[in-house]
């Protein structure tokens, strides 16, 4: 299963790459919404994950309307409802609280693909 995750902040995102990678998913990382969003138009990923201090709804919404049905996991810090609902706007398929379990993260990747 091939993953792209976008954060901005190095280390947050260096330590969900690696815990995605010791899973033996073959990941990806970027720093930016336009990389990630450049990078969906052109390969394939089975999922994309994103933390939500990113200015995501401009590139989701793009990504969205170029056709690409990428499943997106949208993991935040503070659970406030409005926000988390508006990214379901941006067809965002499920979210994700911080501080979480890898394996809650592996869960949720396998459930968007195996459904039961």
């Amino acid at each position: 299963m091939k993953i792209l995750i976008v954060q901005d902040e190095f280390m947050i995102g260096q330590f969900i790459y690696e815990s995605i990678q010791h899973a033996d998913f073959d990941v990806e990382l970027v720093q930016t919404g336009q990389i990630a969003c450049s990078l969906c138009l052109i390969d394939h990923y089975d999922a994309l994950i994103l933390l939500n201090t990113l200015p995501a709804n401009d590139w989701c919404k793009k990504i969205r309307e170029k056709g690409v049905g990428i499943p997106i996991i949208q993991y935040y810090f503070l659970l406030d409802l409005s926000n988390w609902l508006e990214y379901f706007d941006f067809k965002v398929c499920d979210c994700l609280a911080l501080p979480f379990e890898s394996e809650h993260l592996f869960h949720k990747l396998y459930g968007m693909h195996y459904p039961l």
